[in-house]
C-alpha cells in the first residue's frame, strides 16, 4: 500500500509539472489545474523541510490578507485575493519543488513552449496568419509581440529565463541553445516592454559580472545583445516608437510617477494595514484627487486596479505590515536561489530582473508571469544538502 501511495504521488507530481511547463506559456488554466494537483505536496514533510524558508512568509502573508479582508467595507471583494495568492505563488512553488529532480527535462519543455509561441507571433507579425483569425491579434498587435499574453507579462517571462538560457548556452556550447537564447532575446525586444528593457540590464550585467569570469566572453555577450536590440529597434517601426517614447517623457511614464504620489497619500492615511487587499478599485476618491490636481493617471475612469508598481500596490492595499511580509518572502527566495548551483544562480539573476521590472508594473500579482516564476523557483530550488553556507559564486 505504501509503494502504491508513492507511485500515485509521483504520477500526480509529474502531471502537475508537465501542465505548468507545457501549458503555462499558452494559458493560465493548465497552471490552475497543475496547482490543484500539487496541493497534497504542500502537506508532505519533505516539501516543508525543503521550502520552509519560503512557505512561512508566503503563508503568513496569505493569512494576514485573509484576516484584514474581514475588516474592509466589502470583504468578499477582498477575500478573493487569498485564493489568488495561493494559486499564483504557493501552489506553483510547491509544484516545482515536488518535481525538482526533473528540472532539466521540464525546463526544456517550458522553453520549447515559448519558442513555439514566439515563432507563431513572428508569423502573425509578418502577415503569414490571416488577420481575421482571432488568435492573430493575440500573438501580434500594435506593432508588438504579445504571444497570447499582455506584452509586459510576456516580456517578464523572457527576462526570467534569459540568464538560464545563457548559462545553458555557455555550459553546453551547443548551437541549439545559442539559437534558442537569441530567439528569446528577440522576443523580449519585440515585446515593446520598456520597463523590462530596463529590467534586463541588471539581469544580464549581474549574471555576467558574478557568474562569467572571462572578460572577453563578457564583452562578446554584451556586444551581441546590444546588436540584437539596436537592429530590431531600428527595423521594426512599432518597437522604435516605444523606445522613442521611453527616451522622451510620454504619458505612461508620467502616469507611473503620479501613481507613486497616490501611494504616498494612501500610506500616509493608512500606514499599517492599508486599504485592504484588492481595495484600490473601490476607492476612486484618490483618482478624483489626482484629477483635481491635474495629475494624469492612465486607467479606466474611476477604476484603479493597481499602481503600476507591485511594491507601491502592496503598501497601499496591505499596508507596511503586508509589504514587510511580502518582501520577507521575496528575500527568502532570493537567498536560497543565490546559494544554489550554477543553474539556480542563473535563475536568481532573472529573478533580480523580474523584481526590477515590477517597479514599473505588476507582473508578480495574479496569474501573469508571477505564476510562471514561482513554478520555476520551486523547480530550481536547491535541496538543503546542496545549499552553500555563504555566497557560492
Amino acid at each position: 500500500m505504501k509503494a502504491l501511495h508513492f507511485s500515485s504521488s509521483g504520477i500526480r507530481q509529474i502531471v502537475s509539472g508537465v501542465l505548468f511547463a507545457a501549458g503555462m506559456p499558452f494559458a493560465h488554466l493548465p497552471g490552475y489545474i497543475g496547482g490543484a494537483l500539487a496541493l497534497p505536496s504542500l502537506f508532505e514533510k519533505k516539501s516543508w523541510e525543503e521550502g520552509r524558508s519560503v512557505f512561512v512568509p508566503l503563508l503568513a502573508f496569505v493569512v494576514y490578507c485573509a484576516i484584514t479582508s474581514l475588516f474592509v467595507e466589502l470583504p468578499w471583494d477582498a477575500l478573493h485575493e487569498v485564493p489568488d495568492a495561493l494559486l499564483s505563488w504557493v501552489l506553483p512553488f510547491v509544484a516545482g519543488l515536488s518535481i525538482a529532480h526533473r528540472r532539466e527535462g521540464l525546463f526544456r519543455v517550458y522553453t520549447a513552449a515559448w519558442i513555439l509561441l514566439i515563432t507563431g507571433s513572428v508569423a502573425a507579425g509578418v502577415g503569414l496568419l490571416p488577420d481575421k483569425w482571432p488568435i492573430t491579434i493575440e500573438l501580434w498587435g500594435e506593432g508588438m509581440m504579445w504571444a497570447l499574453h499582455h506584452h509586459n507579462d510576456f516580456a517578464a517571462s523572457m527576462v526570467i529565463i534569459l540568464p538560464v538560457l545563457l548559462y545553458k548556452s555557455l555550459k553546453t556550447r551547443q548551437w541549439g541553445w545559442w539559437i534558442v537564447t537569441t530567439i528569446v532575446l528577440m522576443g523580449l525586444v519585440l515585446s515593446g516592454s520598456r520597463g523590462y528593457y530596463i529590467a534586463f540590464v541588471p539581469a544580464l550585467l549581474g549574471y555576467m559580472w558574478k557568474e562569467i569570469k572571462t572578460r572577453r566572453v563578457r564583452i562578446y555577450l554584451l556586444s551581441a545583445a546590444m546588436a540584437v536590440f539596436v537592429v530590431l529597434v531600428l527595423t521594426i517601426p512599432g518597437i522604435w516608437t516605444r523606445v522613442a517614447g521611453m527616451i522622451s517623457e510620454d504619458q505612461s511614464i508620467t502616469s507611473r510617477i503620479n501613481s507613486l504620489r497616490v501611494t504616498g497619500w494612501i500610506v500616509t492615511e493608512h500606514p499599517l494595514i492599508g486599504l485592504g487587499p484588492g481595495q484600490l478599485v473601490n476607492h476612486p476618491e484618490y483618482l478624483e484627487k489626482a484629477a483635481s490636481m491635474g495629475l494624469f493617471i492612465d486607467t479606466q475612469p474611476g477604476r484603479m486596479k493597481h499602481l503600476h508598481n507591485v511594491y507601491a500596490t502592496m503598501a497601499a492595499e496591505c499596508g507596511l505590515i503586508g509589504l514587510a511580509l511580502f518582501l520577507w518572502a521575496l528575500m527568502a527566495l532570493a537567498v536560497r536561489l543565490r546559494r544554489g548551483d550554477a543553474m539556480s544562480r542563473a535563475l536568481f539573476w532573472g529573478y533580480i530582473g523580474f523584481l526590477v521590472g515590477n517597479l514599473f508594473d505588476s507582473q508578480l500579482l495574479g496569474p501573469s508571469a508571477g505564476m510562471d516564476f514561482f513554478f520555476l523557483a520551486g523547480l530550481f530550488f536547491p535541496h538543503l544538502d546542496e545549499v552553500s553556507p555563504g555566497d557560492s559564486s
